[in-house]
């Protein structure tokens, strides 16, 4: 049964979108990986992390994180005092370029 409550209808919206979040990151971390990995192959390093030290999907990865935290925060003071265990995939080690 669907609720015709906005409060409920706008929580449940909240809610998928923290999932959409969860699987963006992710995939964002697999793509890092295969990146790091496929640069290692070829001996090659990220132009941006040789400059900078980050990469522009360091960057998408942090984003994604804070969306979850925040997400998860406002997630648990709409619904009370029920919170939703947070999913966020932890940072994984960069592999080295040989």
């Amino acid at each position: 049964m669907v609720s015709d409550n906005p409060k409920t209808r706008l929580f449940n919206e909240a809610r998928q979108v923290r999932c959409q979040a969860d699987d963006l990151l992710k995939r964002l971390q697999d793509s890092k990986r295969a990146i790091e990995q496929r640069c290692a192959e070829l001996g090659r390093s990220d132009p941006m992390t040789f400059v900078t030290g980050r990469s522009s999907i360091d960057e998408a990865i942090d984003a994604a994180r804070e969306i979850i935290r925040r997400s998860d925060r406002l997630l648990a003071e709409s619904n009370g005092t029920q919170r939703i265990k947070p999913r966020i995939a932890r940072p994984e080690p960069a592999v080295a370029a040989q």
